[in-house]
């Protein structure tokens, strides 16, 4: 988790470092997009990290300039089996507030926090259980402006419980309306 975390203060950083521009103005813009997330979750008693994927739609929109509200929902996609454990995300939702600044360039890094319900489903031998975990959330990402499209990177952890941790990167894209 540390190294992703790092990673994307070091990207947030640089590009506070390129400058404060004018950009075009998203004060009352709403927006839908979609992405796929590259997850760890870590389990208490597992020998290591369980790898999933997950889709997950979003919705939100612009309070002013600086910051957005936002609703997500997601599946996993893809699980894995660790230690004869299969791990697998069923769904996830959340609420989070993105605060960031419009760069020049059309880039726009973000601080995402928020809530985050994830509901895990394990089988060994068979036999399925399902446990479900909400926590607060806190992420890094940016937007990058291409048009009437937005296409994102971001780093999150969204559950870190005794249960189950997830966190990991995604990548997505939105367009605003």
């Amino acid at each position: 988790m540390n190294k992703g975390f790092g990673l994307g203060v070091l990207a947030v950083s640089l590009a506070l470092t390129s400058g404060i521009a004018v950009a075009e103005k998203t004060h009352g813009n709403r927006y839908v997009g979609a992405s796929i997330g590259f997850m760890d979750v870590e389990s208490g008693g597992a020998s290591k990290d369980a790898k999933i994927n997950q889709f997950v739609g979003r919705v939100g929109g612009y309070m002013n300039d600086y910051i957005a509200l936002e609703g997500r929902a997601g599946v996993g996609v893809t699980g894995e089996t660790i230690d004869g454990v299969d791990v697998d995300l069923r769904y996830l939702v959340g609420a989070y507030v993105r605060a960031g600044i419009p760069l020049k360039h059309e880039l726009f890094p973000y601080v995402l926090l928020g809530f985050t319900r994830a509901d895990f489903e394990t089988k060994v031998n068979g036999v399925s259980s399902n446990s479900a975990e909400t926590d607060a959330s806190l992420g890094l990402g940016f937007d990058a402006n291409l048009g009437g499209l937005s296409l994102s990177l971001e780093y999150a952890s969204f559950v870190d419980k005794d249960g189950a941790d997830l966190s990991g990167m995604s990548v997505g894209i939105k367009t605003t309306f």
